[in-house]
């Protein structure tokens, strides 16, 4: 477990939970203290959000990894099929730096594109809405609340994962050969860093950080996760998007942080315990 909250992919290792709080302290100022004090960090929500991470990492580790598929297996997959069907063909002649950034470029989107529409589907299928509903308990947002996830939804993400990054691996090994790399940092996709950085963590927190509103039909600025948040369904039915909103944009689910008004957290007004976040979903008029 102390792997994963090192490992650069984990939203909770440190460096992007200190420059999180680097950013809100440098917005907020003085004001910084009524977004750290105890009552929000120790409340019975948040104790739950830490106690329950790690109850589902446990799970993860022993049940949903072993059943995922591979996004490797599904690259190579790809990559033949694409051969068995349009023949064998010489890499295009782009220069490496040029493919690493089209790649980089392309798992990003199709990764951010595709969780867009698994949450959107999260909360209008009402058979996904039973597991996805246990994300939106908490009424205290804590960096770890992101990992407040019931393990049928994580296995869906994971899921879809596996597949969207195998086929556009696979497009792209059929298309530059042994000339396709990951443009990264520190091992993490070039463009998730950035929004690792960029206070991705100040979405789940009561730290109200909004952008303009032409970045907000842009990027997905924390207060406007947290309006996802909103125990208010007309809110909660809204900003879908991971990174980015222009998917919110299209599709025509965004809102602006400014047009919100005041709101409450937690899907009903109630406590859970982390045995009670798994049984949920199995509970009918909860």
């Amino acid at each position: 477990m102390i792997d994963f909250l090192l490992d650069f992919h984990s939203r909770i290792n440190p460096l992007y939970l200190g420059i999180a709080l680097l950013i809100a302290w440098a917005v907020y100022g003085s004001r910084m203290r009524r977004y750290i004090r105890p009552s929000l960090w120790l409340s019975r929500s948040a104790r739950t959000d830490y106690l329950y991470f790690v109850l589902i990492f446990a799970i993860k580790s022993a049940v949903i990894l072993p059943l995922l598929f591979s996004a490797t297996g599904i690259a190579l997959e790809t990559a033949l099929f694409l051969e068995a069907q349009l023949g064998y063909r010489e890499s295009l002649p782009l220069s490496r730096p040029l493919i690493a950034l089209l790649y980089t470029a392309a798992l990003f989107l199709a990764g951010d594109l595709s969780r867009y529409w698994l949450h959107r589907w999260m909360h209008t299928v009402p058979f996904l809405w039973r597991f996805h509903k246990v994300h939106h308990t908490p009424n205290r947002l804590t960096p770890f609340s992101f990992y407040r996830i019931h393990p049928v939804e994580s296995f869906l993400f994971g899921l879809r994962y596996a597949l969207v990054a195998g086929a556009v691996t696979g497009i792209f090994l059929y298309l530059f050969k042994a000339n396709v790399h990951l443009a990264d940092i520190l091992g993490v996709n070039a463009f998730l860093f950035a929004a690792h950085i960029l206070g991705e963590n100040l979405r789940h927190s009561h730290i109200p950080l909004a952008y303009p509103a032409w970045l907000e039909r842009i990027l997905i600025s924390p207060r406007q996760h947290q309006v996802h948040h909103a125990r208010d369904m007309k809110l909660q039915n809204s900003n879908y998007g991971g990174v980015l909103a222009l998917w919110d944009t299209l599709f025509g689910t965004l809102r602006l942080s400014k047009t919100a008004g005041a709101f409450y957290f937690g899907y009903v007004k109630n406590n859970f315990n982390p045995w009670q976040l798994l049984t949920l979903p199995f509970h009918k008029g909860k």
